[in-house]
């Protein structure tokens, strides 16, 4: 590993009663060039880690997080637990137990795990990783479907803590055709993609997985690659195939969804639908009418109370003196499909469903994209058409054509199209 004293980390104070992890340690990646794989190999032998392919992948893995926190004011992680989520459990378990205590600590009492399935630690000391580049193998499942939450789940709606369903369990439950066919589309998918790679912080990415909930294909299904934790600040750097990149949003997303679900255009022509709200001032304002109608539609459409998250984050806005109801009424009243309840696991499938739909004609107009969520991530020279394949991909599947935020990640300013 490149020469340099180890940084030492703050560690800081833990609002939340459960530590909220900012990166996810993931095991399917190797060196992406020969200096890394000797870095690597020397961290092997500086520690006395015994050799073999699922102790490199696992030190592959923490430093490639070592990476990703790296700009990371909160330097937290996971690290998966149960053999279930590993494939090298005993080699896995042995390298964890080696760096602990040199490197991390884990964060909170014993036993407060994230998930079942994965601890999270905080880094206390940054192990020098400049110049060193990982590539993505072959995850082990591109479709995963997990069941029910147990207990009272995690920290957000969409958090998939349940058990993975088996393969065989998920033909037999949906049909051989149906899951088959979901595992096709993610099989052709990366295909394609992997052979025009997402380089982002200087590892390189080549697999999507596609995520469901409740133990159903129609309740979440969004796309992960492992650069999805990744700091924004690397998108400027980012490339596809070699080539420069920029993010195409779809504006205000997931209610402009939501409001198509109920018939109605908040799209192309609508303008800013959290600037119709009488509390929307500033970009601060509009930052905290996102989060709140976010926490709505993810409710099924109303709230009784201020979501504590949102709470804590915009104390100037929700005050002593404010309730739900001071928000929720002019809400409802711009918005009234929202007093209709519609599944919010369900809505993020209807937005995951168009942005596969994307992906999808990217491979029949030869436009290589990326998808973060609600954005994707087109070459620079593919700027235009990538805007119109958006469009059309969200109107075959939801029926209107969404306003789209274009930024170049050149320092210009970001605009609409």
């Amino acid at each position: 590993m490149p020469d340099g004293n180890p940084q030492i980390i703050q560690n800081q104070d833990q609002e939340l009663e459960r530590p909220e992890p900012k990166h996810f340690t993931r095991f399917n990646c190797e060196p992406a060039d020969r200096l890394t794989a000797e870095a690597v190999e020397a961290f092997r032998i500086e520690h006395g880690i015994r050799s073999g392919k699922g102790q490199t992948r696992a030190l592959c893995g923490f430093l490639m997080t070592c990476k990703a926190l790296e700009k990371r004011t909160e330097q937290t992680f996971t690290w998966p637990s149960s053999k279930t989520v590993l494939t090298n459990y005993e080699a896995n378990q042995r390298v964890r137990n080696t760096l602990m205590g040199l490197y991390f600590h884990q964060e909170g009492p014993t036993g407060c795990n994230w998930t079942k399935k994965a601890t999270v630690y905080r880094l206390d000391v940054m192990p020098d990783t400049c110049g060193l580049r990982f590539q993505e193998t072959n995850p082990r499942n591109l479709v995963e479907v997990r069941d029910f939450k147990s207990g009272q789940g995690g920290l957000f709606f969409y958090e998939p803590t349940g058990e993975i369903l088996k393969e065989q369990t998920c033909l037999h439950e949906f049909g051989e055709q149906k899951f088959r066919g979901e595992l096709q589309r993610m099989q052709d998918l990366n295909e394609y993609l992997s052979k025009n790679p997402l380089t982002l912080n200087g590892d390189i990415y080549r697999y999507l997985v596609r995520k469901f909930n409740n133990r159903s294909l129609s309740h979440g299904g969004r796309l992960y690659g492992g650069y999805s934790a990744q700091e924004k600040c690397y998108r400027a750097s980012a490339t596809i195939a070699g080539e420069p990149i920029v993010q195409l949003d779809v504006k205000a997303s997931f209610l402009f969804i939501r409001a198509a679900l109920g018939n109605v255009n908040l799209g192309e022509g609508s303008g800013d639908p959290y600037g119709q709200l009488p509390f929307v001032v500033d970009e601060h304002s509009r930052k905290f009418a996102k989060a709140l109608l976010s926490a709505m539609i993810s409710s099924g459409g109303t709230k009784q109370n201020m979501p504590p998250k949102i709470r804590n984050k915009f104390p100037e806005i929700v005050t002593k003196s404010t309730t739900m109801r001071t928000f929720q009424e002019p809400i409802l009243q711009i918005f009234p499909f929202l007093e209709k309840e519609v599944d919010g696991l369900h809505v993020m499938y209807r937005e995951s469903e168009a942005i596969l739909k994307v992906l999808e004609l990217g491979m029949e107009w030869s436009i290589p994209a990326w998808p973060l969520h609600d954005c994707i991530f087109v070459r620079k020279r593919d700027l235009h058409i990538g805007v119109e394949m958006i469009k059309t991909g969200f109107e075959e599947e939801i029926g209107f054509r969404p306003t789209i935020s274009v930024n170049p990640l050149d320092g210009s300013p970001e605009y609409d199209i």
